[in-house]
């Protein structure tokens, strides 16, 4: 503004009176400027600081003292601009330029046309129509202000950044993925991501340009025979060179996995042949050969599990493999399994039951025609399975695995088993599978002391329906059990303000228990000497 004289003061007093309900009828584009904004100016007139540009108050201003300065705003972070908007006020109505410079990279450069807006002299700041700045990100701005023939004065300024809207991607599939999605105004080219792990971390695998066609295929996920059995996740961002829109939706490629467990049971010129069952297929393809090496001839996909091959030649040896496939591809093959159909005696499979006293112990029914029961046992679901024992029938029809339990390293591992009825030359199918999973480690053990007292908290064990906590004033030992508890937390009460105790956690299901939780310190309460008069407990 002008030097200001007794008049001009009455004025500027008007001015400040009459903004205090400017912001119900007239707001300002754009963002406020991050808390740690930095303003500076290479002018101010008494008590109308710099900082008021940046206050989100419409009511407030930095005031040169004279026609031409310079604002600078340093930010505590990157910041992504694509124009300035300002409040200024004038006295009198005056047409005044702007000038934006940015800092980027250790060096500033003019971001923006010199701009002429026309700012009223009125009782409110006037709100200008937004300055265009070169987009990009910046660490810092300068405005060069020529106020002509006003002392330059700013209530506000705000910086609007430009975005990109998010594509919709969408998937087909033949073989390979091929994806699609739609154009985003402003965008120049498209980001195709692809992650082996749901929601990433995403690698770039392409860039499509804006004007070509609008999709991707990724043959490398086929054409590679090692990736056609991968899952993959994928995104689309849009981008214009100096802004990128955020993540599309994800669409996955998901093939189903090889099934598993397959078996085939001889018949009268047929094999019936079993699977497990495969997560996200919709059906399984089966394939026939007189050869384990081939060729195979493929038959039918059928929906459900199972399938009888019929048509077969009687004391011929058959081999047999099962894919599952669903809408994005097909399972590797599964292991072939032999069989000789013709008119002969077939054995039920037995029906398999546990317990577990630290050990599992399994038990299972009578198979008529059986002399004897394998058990096989399995470190994952579904085998492969190891023979671990031969049961006798006519004994007690049961085995007790105690190498599970004896040996301390099996402790915790997890075990699955199965049983099947034989009698030399015929072998029934696999029994039921059942297992043997003992709960992991508790995680994250913490403890937080109180008057004579600690608050224990740790991370819930899957299936783990109970934990067991154990306290003791020596890292060594020796402990003492507490009574065990459902939930993932325990007040240990009735301990010694001032004394160091040591409490580990222990998860416990019908299989049995995990190892313990590494130990964790506290000392509750004011540290003084005291002598324990009572036994801990919990609440």
């Amino acid at each position: 503004m002008k030097k200001i004289t007794g008049l001009s003061i009455l004025v500027l007093l008007f001015v400040l009176s009459a903004t205090s309900a400017y912001g119900e009828s007239v707001k300002m584009q754009g963002n406020s400027f991050p808390s740690g904004t930095i303003a500076t100016a290479s002018s101010v007139y008494s008590s109308y600081i710099p900082a008021n540009v940046i206050d989100k108050d419409l009511n407030t201003r930095w005031n040169a003292s004279t026609y031409q300065a310079t604002l600078q705003l340093d930010f505590p972070r990157e910041l992504n601009i694509s124009a300035l908007q300002l409040a200024a006020v004038a006295t009198p109505t005056t047409d005044e330029k702007y000038t934006v410079f940015g800092f980027k990279n250790g060096l500033w450069t003019q971001i923006s046309e010199p701009t002429v807006r026309n700012v009223l002299a009125q009782n409110t700041p006037v709100v200008l129509e937004p300055i265009p700045v070169k987009p990009g990100n910046y660490d810092a701005i300068k405005i060069n202000i020529d106020g002509r023939n006003s002392w330059v004065a700013i209530n506000e300024i705000t910086y609007i950044n430009e975005t990109l809207n998010v594509p919709h991607l969408e998937k087909d599939v033949d073989g390979y993925i091929i994806l699609g999605w739609n154009s985003v105004q402003g965008a120049t080219h498209y980001e195709v991501k692809r992650s082996e792990t749901p929601g990433g971390p995403y690698t770039t695998i392409d860039t499509v340009q804006e004007g070509t066609w609008l999709g991707y295929g990724d043959r490398e996920t086929y054409d590679v025979e090692e990736n056609r059995y991968k899952d993959y996740y994928y995104v689309v961002t849009a981008s214009n060179g100096s802004v990128t829109s955020p993540n599309s939706n994800e669409v996955s490629l998901i093939r189903p996995k090889t099934p598993l467990n397959v078996q085939a049971v001889a018949g009268d010129t047929e094999a019936n042949v079993t699977w497990d069952k495969v997560d996200n297929a919709t059906s399984y393809g089966v394939r026939v050969a007189t050869s384990e090496e081939g060729p195979y001839q493929y038959l039918n996909y059928v929906k459900d599990n199972k399938i009888t091959v019929s048509k077969l030649v009687n004391g011929t040896k058959y081999y047999i493999q099962i894919f599952a496939t669903n809408d994005d591809g097909y399972s590797r093959y599964s292991s072939p399994v032999s069989v000789i159909p013709g008119v002969h005696q077939t054995l039920n499979a037995p029906h398999l039951e546990k317990d577990v006293d630290g050990y599992i112990i399994l038990g299972w029914n009578s198979v008529q025609g059986a002399t004897h029961y394998e058990v096989k046992r399995s470190e994952t679901p579904g085998g492969p399975y190891t023979t671990i024992d031969t049961v006798q029938e006519g004994t007690w029809l049961g085995y007790g695995d105690r190498e599970t339990y004896d040996v301390e390293e099996n402790r915790y591992k997890d075990y699955y088993y199965v049983v099947t009825a034989s009698n030399g030359s015929v072998t029934s199918p696999n029994s039921n599978e059942v297992s043997l999973i003992r709960p992991k480690t508790p995680l994250n053990v913490q403890a937080v002391a109180g008057d004579k007292e600690a608050n224990v908290t740790w991370d819930k064990v899957d299936n783990a329906p109970s934990y067991g906590v154990r306290v003791a004033t020596s890292e060594e030992g020796p402990y003492q059990y507490l009574e065990y508890v459902k939930d993932n937390k325990i007040t240990v009460t009735k301990l010694v303000n001032g004394t160091k105790y040591y409490i580990r956690v222990v998860a416990y299901n019908d299989d049995g228990s995990s190892r313990y939780s590494s130990p964790v310190s506290v000392i509750p309460g004011i540290q003084e000497t005291e002598t324990p008069t009572e036994t801990p407990t919990i609440n």
